[in-house]
């Protein structure tokens, strides 16, 4: 007769940071994705029914990139906060402003290619503000 006991593998300890960091990096993504996706849809949604406000020159698509840029900045501004999450990608920073800047213009008649350059240099600059204080 054996001992069922046998084939229970013995805790191997409390969960590394390291490993901690990467759980909840792939938490906050997958909930970054699927929000992205649902607003998508509802705006999609919205403009089927004819719900979404009508603005001249501005489409369901503008819709989406100002949803969508917002939601990367969130995600950016929560990883610069929590120390619990690994550092933020400057990539998702600069996409997400640059599809702001693209659902911004048509949506409220800003014309933000004068601006550009202060724009992402003002948000650069205040992301190296926030991980300097971050690691501090």
């Amino acid at each position: 007769m054996t001992n069922s006991t046998s084939n229970i593998q013995p805790n191997s300890g409390p969960v590394s940071t390291k490993q901690s960091k990467i759980k909840r990096n792939e938490v906050l993504n997958r909930i970054t994705v699927a929000s992205m996706l649902v607003f998508a849809g509802l705006v999609l949604i919205a403009e089927t029914m004819g719900l979404l406000p009508q603005i001249e020159g501005a489409s369901a698509w503008d819709w989406i990139f100002l949803g969508v840029g917002g939601l990367l900045l969130l995600d950016s501004l929560i990883r610069i906060l929590m120390v619990d999450h690994a550092e933020p990608g400057l990539w998702r920073l600069i996409i997400g402003i640059i599809l702001l800047g693209i659902g911004i213009g048509p949506i409220f008649n800003v014309h933000l290619t004068e601006n550009w350059w202060p724009i992402i240099l003002i948000v650069l600059g205040l992301s190296a503000l926030a991980r300097g204080i971050r690691r501090w």
